[in-house]
């Protein structure tokens, strides 16, 4: 059975705040040398973008937000995780979230 597309953007938004709790306070350099919290930011983006990948077609593509990027951030997470730039993941959590944090939140209110 298919959740509804609410479903997936509560997940969503559920890691975005998961993400903003652990980096909450932290500088780059911090962010870079903490492979724990690395690590944990890394799984939530990987649910982010499962979840994307799971929101239907017609929503998708009526929509401002970069799901293909979204959902390809979260194929390289799992398959190429050996490959992942810290640096992108950084500036995905510092620039990328806020935009989709609020489009989530207007989706679900």
């Amino acid at each position: 059975m298919n959740k509804q597309p609410e479903k997936y953007f509560e997940h969503m938004l559920l890691a975005i705040e998961e993400i903003e709790s652990y980096v909450d306070g932290y500088s780059h350099q911090q962010f870079i040398r903490d492979s724990k919290t690395i690590s944990a930011v890394i799984r939530q983006l990987e649910i982010v973008g499962e979840a994307a990948g799971r929101i239907p077609k017609n929503i998708v593509s009526d929509s401002p937000v970069p799901w293909e990027k979204i959902i390809g951030m979260r194929h390289k997470l799992i398959h190429d995780y050996f490959g992942v730039d810290v640096e992108v993941v950084w500036k995905t959590i510092t620039e990328g979230l806020e935009p989709l944090k609020k489009y989530l939140r207007q989706k679900l209110s």
